[in-house]
Formats: structure tokens, C-alpha cells, sequence
């Protein structure tokens, strides 16, 4: 979700409902959470999230690296505020971002299942620009052509005794 955190509060909550509705019209629901494009984040915004209907957001981990948050650490959601309403806050994690769709379907899924706990308590989160899933040069082959990445992911991840779950939120 492209969002300006410059814009006065009315119009950022504008957005967010004009978004939801159009989303919900296309797909038959609303959605609950958003990825926060091209590492937008300002303290406010878990206020205007929440107002607006939204639960949680993918933020780019860059944020969290720069909060010294330990590599590890970044494989769990964290939790933030503002004026008392909450926001669960997933880092994109950059391994699976850079992994996903240039890297071998095999290295994609050795990766998740080296993060994996047997607690099952680990969670890696994926958002990026849809651009290149298709729109940038050679993408579209890539992704849903000849290559088929997308499709031998999701088959890879249905046979592959991954002890995680993949979805799509």
C-alpha cells in the first residue's frame, strides 16, 4: 500500500477506507492488515492504522536493523503504539525479499526450513513490490512463463515436508 505519512490524519484515514472498500469490492473482503511500501514508517502511524481498520502492517526490516534488533529476533511479530492503540508489526525479512523470486525454489525453501523451530514459533514474513512478480524486464516470463516460479514455489512448498505453513495474507 503506497500511504503518505505526510498527510493530515483525515486524509491518511481517507485512503485507508477508500483502499479497504475498493479492495473489498474486488476480493469480497476487507483487509486486516497492509505492507508499508518503499520503508515508510513514522511514529504516528500505528494510531492511523488502527483507526483505520487495520491490525497489523509489514514493515521493511531495515527499520528494525536500525533499532539494533538482533537478526534473530526478526522472525517473531512485534507489538507498538501510539495514543494506546496497538499495531502487530511484521518485518519483512530481507533474506526471503532477496530470495524470493530470483533465487532457486530449493534455496527459498532450505532457507525457511533453516529459520524453522521445532516450537514452530518463528514467523517470516515476504513484502515487496509487486513489480517484480512481472512489471520489471524479464519478470513476467520469470514468475509465471516459461520459468513458472510462482507456480513451482506453491508446489514445492505442498511436497516439501517444510515444517512451516506459506499463505498469502
Amino acid at each position: 500500500m503506497l500511504f503518505r505519512s505526510s498527510l493530515p490524519d483525515r486524509d491518511r484515514l481517507g485512503q485507508l477506507s477508500r483502499m479497504g472498500d475498493e479492495l473489498e469490492r474486488v476480493f469480497g473482503r476487507r483487509p486486516r492488515g497492509a505492507w508499508l511500501a518503499e520503508r515508510v514508517w513514522e511514529p504516528d502511524l500505528p494510531a492511523t492504522l488502527h483507526d483505520g481498520g487495520y491490525e497489523w502492517t509489514i514493515l521493511d526490516d531495515a527499520h528494525f536493523r536500525a533499532a539494533s534488533i538482533p537478526e534473530d529476533r526478526l522472525w517473531a511479530p512485534f507489538v507498538t503504539e501510539d495514543q494506546g492503540k496497538r499495531l502487530t508489526v511484521f518485518g519483512t525479512e530481507m533474506g526471503l525479499r532477496y530470495r524470493i523470486p530470483f533465487g532457486e525454489v530449493d534455496d527459498v525453501i532450505g532457507y525457511l526450513r533453516d529459520h524453522a523451530t521445532e516450537a514452530g514459533d518463528r514467523v517470516g514474513v515476504m513484502g515487496d513490490d509487486g513489480e517484480k512478480f512481472g512489471a520489471w524486464p524479464t519478470t513476467w516470463e520469470h514468475c509465471w512463463g516459461s520459468g513458472q516460479w510462482v507456480e513451482r514455489f506453491r508446489s514445492e512448498e505442498h511436497t516439501s515436508e517444510l515444517p512451516v505453513t506459506v499463505r498469502n495474507l
